[in-house]
């Protein structure tokens, strides 16, 4: 595992770096997991969203943690410290990490590095409750890859693998941030657009026109939008209802 140190005192980077190589781990300018100074962290948090970081502070300068702590910072070590306390700290820092890197990739499908069905069924409820709470659009996207056993049959299904990642790709650049992708099962995608129906069908087009793969092919999308009592079925049944009548 890579550590970043962004200590200027020479003594604690000195007893810092000791802690990191007895466990094992090398020191990096880019890392998952970063311990630094109270002078840093600000910038840290500003520009790193996705590291772990570890606060060293100084006793004296407690009023600042809470702040810290409030801001984002994950874990301190009061100083003056000791080899053992940042040894403990770091291994803490890196069993969390490991755990939430497990757990979202849990969330993912491994071929097209999108969500999976298991991810986008934990989430739709929500989607749904939410939007008939405070009466907001949703629409829903079964996207389906029209004669894919036929990429299949003709060129392997190493080749298929290709046109699936290709398809996943063209879709996630042809919607928005908030916008709920995910691999449906086999050659299917299903989406959650948090618009109406007039703009989903815009997305539906500009997703069919942009499909770029090495071999000719099309997708068919069906379409439905929520309405009151909607329940996760119902908004998907009428989406593939919808899916089969356009195939």
């Amino acid at each position: 595992m890579k550590i970043e140190l962004l200590v200027d005192n020479i003594e604690l980077k000195a007893l810092v770096r000791e802690a990191i190589e007895d466990l094992g781990h090398s020191i990096e300018n880019t890392s998952s997991v970063i311990l630094a100074e109270r002078n840093y962290y600000k910038d840290l948090l500003d520009k790193d969203k996705e590291s772990t970081i570890i606060l060293l502070i100084n006793e004296n300068e407690s009023h600042h943690l809470q702040e810290a702590l409030d801001l984002g910072v994950d874990d301190y070590i009061n100083l003056p410290t000791n080899k053992e306390d940042i040894k403990a700290r770091i291994r803490i820092a890196l069993r969390t990490k490991k755990f939430v890197n497990d757990l979202d990739k849990a969330n993912y499908d491994n071929l097209t590095q999108i969500y999976n069905r298991n991810y986008f069924d934990s989430q739709i409820s929500h989607l749904i409750s939410n939007s008939l709470a405070d009466k907001s659009d949703l629409s829903l996207a079964i996207i389906d890859i029209d004669n894919f056993k036929n990429i299949n049959d003709n060129f392997g299904h190493l080749e298929g693998d290709k046109v699936l990642q290709q398809v996943a790709q063209t879709i996630s650049e042809n919607i928005r941030e908030d916008d709920l992708l995910a691999r449906f099962g086999g050659e299917e995608f299903i989406l959650a657009l948090k618009t109406n129906l007039t703009t989903a069908r815009l997305i539906a087009d500009r997703i069919s026109k942009n499909i770029k793969v090495k071999h000719p092919l099309t997708v068919s999308i069906g379409l439905s939008s929520l309405e009151d009592g909607d329940s996760v079925e119902s908004l998907i049944k009428r989406a593939d209802d919808k899916l089969y009548e356009v195939k």
